[in-house]
Parts: structure tokens; sequence; C-alpha cells
């Protein structure tokens, strides 16, 4: 019971600090924070879904599954992330509100739905574990990044549209010129796999020593 107690009161803190961590890195990342207030709120109504989804088929959280909220922060924004930047983009080339909004879900939405889907079929398999605490976490996770990714997909253009659409739409934000920081890599490709290839298997090698520990 106390273990439990103090998981409780740590995923609720650890909830809080990665959402305003989420935030304050999509602010920076972006330029601006309307976008990332945007996503943001969209990621929360997708996670009170996702908490909905989570009555209905499980009905209780555990020890294991209660981390399922900073899951879906850190996994769920990613769909918004994928969505807000394809779209400045578009709108840095002059396109209008509506076009842009309309050639992001063409071109991002697909991509965004496939790497949903991939990410809850691994959450889903964890289901088949005959640990409860796993199995559980597998299911509603699983489920709740969809719920996100369906948030991401159909609500923030709707509010995206309202906003940028009104006076506050008027200056559009400038995202980190991350292509500059990459552009070095690009030029030498050969070099970059080979130290990819050296380093990963260089990593690699920390397996061996990997154990599991069973004690809860």
């Amino acid at each position: 019971n106390d273990e439990m107690r103090s998981s409780q009161s740590s995923m609720l803190w650890a909830s809080v600090v990665s959402m305003i961590g989420v935030g304050l890195l999509f602010v920076a990342g972006f330029g601006g924070a309307r976008h990332a207030l945007i996503a943001n709120a969209v990621l929360l109504v997708g996670m009170a879904w996702a908490f909905g989804y989570a009555t209905l088929t499980v009905g209780h959280l555990n020890i294991l599954s209660v981390t399922f909220t900073v899951t879906m922060i850190g996994i769920g924004i990613d769909y918004g992330v994928y969505y807000v930047a394809r779209y400045l983009q578009l709108r840095s080339e002059q396109r209008s509100c509506e076009e842009s909004l309309l050639e992001t879900a063409r071109g991002a939405g697909p991509a965004i739905t496939a790497g949903a889907i991939t990410t809850a079929v691994a959450f889903f398999a964890a289901g088949f574990t005959s640990f409860k605490g796993v199995a559980e976490l597998g299911i509603i996770a699983g489920g709740g990044l969809l719920l996100c990714a369906l948030a991401e997909l159909v609500l923030l253009p709707a509010c995206i549209y309202l906003v940028d659409r009104s006076g506050w739409g008027v200056r559009m934000p400038r995202p980190l010129g991350v292509h500059r920081w990459i552009a070095p890599f690009l030029k030498f490709p050969r070099f970059t796999l080979l130290a990819t290839f050296v380093f990963t298997v260089a990593a690699s090698t920390g397996l061996g020593r990997l154990w599991y520990d069973n004690n809860l």
C-alpha cells in the first residue's frame, strides 16, 4: 500500500513536470508559444479520452500501468510536433492557412497514422504476457496512443484553423534551423554511417552485462 501511494504521488508529479518540459521544448523548437499551447491542449484532450478508454477496458491502474500518463505525454505529443512542423513549413511558403492544413493532412497524415499504429501494436503485444502489470500497461498505452494520434489528426487542425484565421495568426513563428546543424553530416555520409556503426557495436556490448531484477 505504501509503495502504491508513493507511486501514485510520484507519477502525478512526473506527469506535471513532463508536460511542462514538453511544452517548453515545443516553444523553443518552433519559436513561438501559440502552436505549442494548442498541440499540448489537444494532447490533454487525447489523454482524457485515454482515461475513458482505460476505464472501459481494464477498469483500474496498477503500480506499473500508472506510468502510462508519462508515456502518453512523451510519445503522444510527437504526432502534434510532426503536424505543426509540416504546417509551419508550408505556411513559410506563403500558402494560406486552409491550404497548408489540407496539404499537411495529405502529406503528414498517413505517416502519423502509420507511426501511431505501429507503436500501438508494439504496446498491445505486451498484453499477451503473463505478467498482469505489464499486460495491462500494454493494453492501456496502446489504445491511449491511438486516441492521442486521433486527437492530433482531427482536433489539432480545427484548433489551428480557428486561431490562425483570427488576429493571433498574423505573425507566424520561425522554427529553429536544425537543417543547418545536420548539414555537416550530410556532406560526409560514409563517415557518418561508419561512425554510427562503430558506436552502435560498442554500445551493444553492454547487452551481455544487462540482467533482470525480478524482485518487485
